[in-house]
Parts: structure tokens; C-alpha cells; sequence
């Protein structure tokens, strides 16, 4: 499958749901209903959860860490 899935368009349900499976406390990251495929990673097939990442990560103009 390709990353080009239309991520955008996030399911609040489903979102809930694989941030609960997964652990994700974050807030800033969300699912859509396509978000879960089967995709060979490094010579195995795996489960690939597709999220998105919104908002601004506040880090240094000059070297890019947050302290």
C-alpha cells in the first residue's frame, strides 16, 4: 500500500481506538479509517499505522532542540 492514502480525513472513532491500542497520549496525532495496512517492513510483513501529526513542535530556530 502507499503512504499517499488520503490522511486527512481523520474518523474520530477509529482514531480513539488505535490511540488506545497503541498507547498514544498525544493529542497532536490522528487516524483516519484507511490508517492500518499490511506492508512488508525490512523482509516481513507487518501492521503500518498511517497517522497525522498536527501542530508546532516549539524548537530552536538555531540548532532545532526544544531546550
Amino acid at each position: 500500500m502507499s503512504i499517499t492514502k488520503n490522511i486527512k480525513c481523520t474518523d474520530e472513532k477509529t482514531s480513539h481506538s488505535i490511540k488506545q491500542i497503541l498507547n498514544i497520549k498525544d493529542s497532536h496525532i490522528t487516524f483516519s479509517k484507511d490508517a492500518i495496512s499490511k506492508e512488508r517492513v525490512h523482509g516481513r510483513m507487518a501492521n503500518v499505522f498511517t497517522g497525522l501529526l498536527t501542530g508546532e513542535a516549539h524548537r530552536c530556530e538555531c540548532c532545532g532542540f526544544d531546550s
